[in-house]
């Protein structure tokens, strides 16, 4: 998996629009790998634009995968304070 990868995605929400909600089965469970991957700055990076994106695209369809997305993005607030 690559950030080139989930910024393909992304684009295409942006372009699909609720027509996207097809694929997003599909690429969820990379997209939350994505967002896992706090070290890898630039695949995180690109995760978190790509929810983004498909957030906007898809609208109030979009509630549905809330329950998955909300715990993925709390974890990423998570700071080990023991590490500084």
């Amino acid at each position: 998996m690559t950030s080139d990868g989930i910024y393909a995605m992304s684009a295409l929400s942006s372009t699909w629009k609720q027509g996207f909600l097809e694929r997003l089965d599909d690429y969820w469970n990379y997209l939350l790998f994505a967002l896992s991957k706090q070290e890898d700055v630039d695949l995180f990076k690109a995760a978190i634009g790509s929810l983004a994106d498909i957030s906007r695209s898809c609208e109030d369809a979009f509630i549905k995968f809330l329950p998955q997305v909300v715990p993925a993005l709390l974890k990423c607030l998570h700071v080990n304070y023991k590490d500084f």
